[in-house]
């Protein structure tokens, strides 16, 4: 099935897509090569079997939520870095003496996104270094009670069962919350909680609590 014809400047060619969506060369290199969403999505889905998400962009949106997900998807995009190659169905259009250099050239330019993405993971590394050094250097002056820490909170610390609950969140009717509102009502109850553990065990470490919660 052709879906676009280009001509111009003594150019002529056409673009077709199989009607057979198995003969799709997209969808045979992905026996052995997935994109880097379904990568990402079976490693988070290892990773996480307690997290149920139904799609790449539930992964992708949980991770924007939450700060313990960030360093997380960085590792998982410089493994998938690691293993990326160019898929083979392109070497019927180059002549084999070609081909060689061809894939040199790849190949290179593949060490070289893979050391941007190195470095990229050492710079978000660094940088969530830096952020909980000043986390814990303002915790202490503005946290002197295990309260005000619970009840300084916000939705970028709520375990990952209630981002994904916020993000399934539909409002059944236009009157209903809308989602914001729906996420401000989760975080209002997880706080309540966490003050009553608080409450029925003065001594506990609250922040070991919120921590081991966030990928929960």
């Amino acid at each position: 099935m052709t879906i676009f014809n280009f001509g111009s400047n003594n150019v002529n060619f056409s673009v077709s897509i199989d009607e057979n969506i198995d003969n799709w060369l997209i969808v045979k290199d992905e026996k052995y090569r997935p994109d880097r969403g379904v990568f990402v999505l079976e490693k988070f889905k290892d990773d996480f079997p307690e997290i149920i998400v139904d799609s790449i962009d539930r992964v992708y949106s949980l991770c924007s939520r939450s700060s313990a997900l960030n360093e997380w998807l960085a590792k998982v995009n410089l493994s998938y870095a690691l293993i990326q190659n160019e898929p083979t169905f392109y070497r019927d259009k180059i002549e084999a003496s070609r081909y060689n250099l061809v894939n040199e050239e790849l190949l290179k330019n593949n060490s070289i996104l893979s050391n941007k993405a190195k470095e990229e993971l050492e710079l978000a590394a660094d940088y969530r270094s830096k952020m909980d050094k000043i986390k814990l250097k303002y915790s202490k002056i503005e946290y002197k009670s295990k309260e005000a820490r619970v009840i300084s909170m916000n939705t970028t610390e709520l375990p990952l069962t209630l981002q994904l609950a916020i993000e399934n969140y539909t409002p059944a009717s236009d009157d209903s919350p809308n989602r914001r509102s729906y996420a401000r009502e989760l975080l209002i109850n997880y706080k309540l909680s966490l003050l009553n553990v608080i409450k029925e065990n003065p001594e506990v470490n609250i922040d070991i609590i919120i921590k081991d919660s966030y990928v929960k």
